[in-house]
């Protein structure tokens, strides 16, 4: 029975260390570790016991901000996408609109639509405009506006 009742199971007594003052060395590593740990003062032991959760919280809210990022700017590419499809959603509207206009235009000889074309081709250049500014020298798009023109000359040629 130990002579202090409440003394810890492991603790040795005064002269056996792990660190070579002359006396035996420690059974195992785990002795060892426990003498180095019960010299550390409390306050580093505190630190120790506190870093690794803080580490792994850095981790974590580091992983969560760059896919917060990486959200972020899916989203801005999807806004930007959008409003591209609307610009273009525009332009076929008003394109549908100016065709069908030609279409009574040419086939009343030029006795109906004719106040209402001049404006609705205003519209369809607006719209053309807004969608070339977001094509940046695309070709496909280019060659699309020029083949519209030469779809425009023959109505163009009859209106006064």
């Amino acid at each position: 029975m130990p002579a202090f009742p409440f003394a810890h199971p492991r603790r040795r007594r005064a002269g056996k260390t792990a660190f070579g003052d002359g006396c035996t060395t420690p059974a195992s590593a785990n002795e060892v570790i426990y003498d180095v740990l019960r010299n550390i003062p409390l306050r580093f032991k505190l630190v120790l016991i506190l870093l690794l959760p803080s580490i792994g919280f850095l981790w974590l809210a580091g992983v969560s901000v760059s896919d917060s990022y990486r959200t972020l700017r899916n989203m801005e590419h999807t806004v930007a996408a959008s409003a591209a499809a609307q610009k273009v959603s525009q332009l076929i509207t008003t394109l549908q609109r100016e065709r069908g206009a030609s279409g009574v235009y040419l086939g009343s000889q030029g006795k109906t639509m004719q106040d209402r074309l001049p404006g609705m081709r205003r519209d369809t250049d607006q719209a053309l405009e807004a969608v070339r500014a977001l094509s940046q020298g695309n070709d496909q798009i280019d060659k699309a506006v020029a083949a519209l023109g030469a779809c425009r000359r023959p109505v163009a040629r009859s209106t006064p």
